[in-house]
């Protein structure tokens, strides 16, 4: 849950001008997470790290999924946090310990929770 410098917040609107509209050319990772989630709260200065680190190739947003519930299941998105990668060619869903890829749908999920 970081929406500090290096991580947009990104709403309904804002995600799909942004994220959607751009994945052709931007490569997007977009935490979804919930404000009352103690995994999201524990994670936000690392995901604030990641945002830094990422900055030369990738932009990092946040979806408040209590505002965005819509988004949430759009992209089958059930706990949190929830890591998905919107790029050129591949989205990746990183949500913690298992590991699927489904190469028609252009989908990686990893879960490990």
């Amino acid at each position: 849950q970081s929406t500090g410098q290096h991580v947009s917040k990104l709403g309904r609107n804002t995600f799909r001008s942004r994220v959607e509209r751009n994945s052709a050319r931007d490569v997007w990772l977009v935490e979804f997470y919930s404000p009352n989630c103690g995994h999201c709260r524990q994670f936000a200065p690392e995901v604030e790290a990641l945002g830094e680190r990422l900055q030369s190739f990738a932009k990092l947003g946040a979806v408040n999924v209590e505002h965005n519930s819509d988004l949430a299941r759009q992209y089958g998105v059930s706990s949190y946090p929830t890591f998905v990668l919107f790029a050129p060619v591949l989205c990746v869903d990183t949500t913690a310990s298992v590991l699927c890829v489904d190469t028609t749908a252009s989908v990686l999920c990893v879960d490990t929770t």
